[in-house]
């Protein structure tokens, strides 16, 4: 089969089972252009894309782009983490257009997901394939699936489990394509819910709150240096105790540890630093 993918590193392993495959043939990736500022979260994928003779367009894909990868045959487009809309309404040979999104739809449509299901203090989260529509994340649902959260995730956690889902559920569509397009079933529109783009601003912990919402902020973080490192926080532990500090005192720090002083108790946490789970060298 002829594909189409359209995506930045988020489901690197999704794209990398494409490219891979003796089943499918990879036409084009469709990425996007970073500009150089900060981390590029497509690297990987065009990376791989071009050791595999694939070709890449970074600037946003236009009708005529989906005309021509008709003109190649193209049968499938798949997209995961692609930031510009993709156009509806194409036929020809394009026979399966559909998106790989880290949320159970309806709820969680958004650019950025995942972070969301920790911060409201989710008890399921999962993955959801659904057809491309002309409404963001609002087509027909083709395959989802979901998984139990512990309550003590951070987003590296959360991002591992979602990688994994996605691949399970991508290689089940396309082992019987035909039908799970025919049997796919229209999103509840009453049931939608949309979870905004966070900015680094919005992780910012107010250590005047709860304890219980200081720790969600906490695993939540993430920040992407331009070398590829990811820093975030993980072994988050929180305890309801009386004591004298101010809130937001650092009472100790040892490594990669941190103990600070809340209005109501006491948080303690690990700063980690790695490269990046999805960075192909």
């Amino acid at each position: 089969m002829f594909v189409a993918y359209f995506g930045n590193d988020i489901f690197l392993n999704c794209f990398r089972y494409l490219a891979d495959s003796d089943r499918f043939k990879v036409l084009k990736l469709f990425s996007a252009d970073y500009g150089g500022q900060g981390y590029d979260f497509a690297q990987s994928t065009r990376r791989i894309a071009r050791e595999a003779g694939i070709p890449v367009q970074t600037t946003p894909v236009l009708a005529r782009d989906l005309r021509a990868l008709e003109r190649q045959g193209c049968e499938a487009i798949i997209s995961a983490g692609y930031s510009h809309k993709i156009p509806t309404g194409c036929g020809g040979s394009i026979r399966y257009a559909f998106n790989i999104h880290p949320s159970l739809l309806p709820q969680g449509a958004g650019p950025m997901p995942l972070p969301w299901a920790i911060l409201k203090g989710l008890d399921r989260t999962g993955v959801t394939l659904h057809k491309l529509s002309d409404i963001w994340d609002g087509g027909d649902l083709l395959l989802q699936e979901s998984f139990a959260l512990r309550g003590s995730e951070n987003l590296e956690d959360l991002l591992g489990s979602s990688q994994a889902l996605a691949l399970k559920l991508l290689d089940r569509f396309m082992d019987a394509p035909d039908v799970y397009w025919r049997r796919a079933v229209p999103q509840s529109p009453g049931g939608r819910e949309y979870w905004p783009r966070i900015e680094p601003k919005d992780y910012t912990v107010d250590w005047t709150w709860e304890l219980e919402k200081i720790g969600r902020f906490l695993r939540t973080y993430r920040y992407a240096y331009p070398d590829g490192s990811i820093e975030f926080i993980t072994d988050v532990n929180v305890s309801s105790r009386q004591h004298p500090h101010a809130p937001g005192t650092l009472l100790s720090e040892d490594g990669e540890w941190r103990t600070v002083a809340v209005k109501d108790g006491i948080v303690s946490y690990r700063v980690c630093r790695k490269l990046a789970v999805f960075r192909h060298e």
